[in-house]
C-alpha cells in the first residue's frame, strides 16, 4: 500500500482519537497544517488544469492513481477502527 498513506493514517487515527469529546466539528478532524497542505494541493491542481501546464492524460492517470490510493486508506483507516473497537467491546 506504499510508505506514506499508513503513516498519516496512523498519525492522523492518534490525533483524532485524541480528541476530547465524543462529538466535535467536522474541521477539527485535521491539523492546521494538513488543512494548508489541503488547499496548496487543491490550489495547485487547479491552476494545473486552467492553465493546461500538463496533458490530460496525465491528470487522468494522476488522478486515477491518487483516487485508488486514497480508496485504500480509507479502507485501511476504518479496518483500524473496526479493530480498535472490538478490543474495547471485549474488555
Amino acid at each position: 500500500m506504499g510508505l506514506v498513506f499508513p503513516k498519516v493514517v496512523r498519525t492522523n487515527s492518534k490525533f483524532i482519537l485524541g480528541l476530547k469529546g465524543k462529538h466535535f466539528p467536522w474541521y477539527k478532524c485535521q491539523k492546521a497544517t494538513s488543512w494548508l497542505v489541503m488547499i496548496f494541493m487543491i490550489s495547485l491542481g487547479i491552476a494545473l488544469r486552467h492553465f493546461q501546464l500538463v496533458p490530460n492524460s496525465f491528470i487522468a492517470g494522476f488522478y486515477t492513481g491518487l483516487g485508488l490510493s486514497l480508496s485504500l486508506v480509507a479502507l485501511f483507516f476504518y479496518g483500524r477502527e473496526i479493530i480498535r473497537l472490538q478490543k474495547e467491546k471485549n474488555k
